[in-house]
């Protein structure tokens, strides 16, 4: 748990949002660009107990994460592949939403989306995690830093 938090702190300390200003400062492009070169540069870095994360890059206007699981879902049977699925996914997409809605308002504020990719060690595709303006919003809809458009 100790390393989620260090390495979404990194989100916040790269991404610094300007809470005081009445108009957030947007990023172009480039600085989102720069950033995310500077964060790959230190991947890979543990990320929670058996997970790893490997990369981040931005295609269009979505930032993607991927996150490595030290498993191998091809030797899961289908129960065993749903549980620990459902798991993971309880973790990287609920658990962790509100420090993801957190770490990306930024991107957010660029016009870009968030997605979590999950693999296992030998490249299996395990789920997606999507963070977007609105579900955040819709997280945070008592603090008034979201309801400023």
């Amino acid at each position: 748990m100790k390393n989620i938090v260090m390495m979404l702190a990194a989100v916040f300390f790269v991404f610094p949002c300007h809470a005081q200003e009445k108009e957030p400062a947007r990023l172009s492009m480039d600085e989102i660009d720069s950033k995310l070169e500077d964060m790959r540069s230190s991947l890979p870095a543990d990320f929670a107990s058996g997970i790893t994360w490997a990369d981040i890059k931005r295609n269009k206007n979505t930032i993607n994460y991927t996150y490595i699981v030290e498993a191998n879902s091809a030797d899961w049977d289908e129960e065993e592949r749903q549980t620990t699925v459902a798991g993971l996914q309880d973790f990287g997409c609920r658990q962790l939403m509100p420090a993801m809605c957190e770490g990306s308002k930024p991107m957010f504020d660029a016009g870009l989306v968030v997605v979590t990719t999950y693999h296992d060690s030998f490249g299996n595709y395990l789920f997606d995690c999507s963070f977007t303006l609105e579900a955040c919003k819709n997280l945070f809809a008592r603090s008034e830093e979201w309801l400023v458009e």
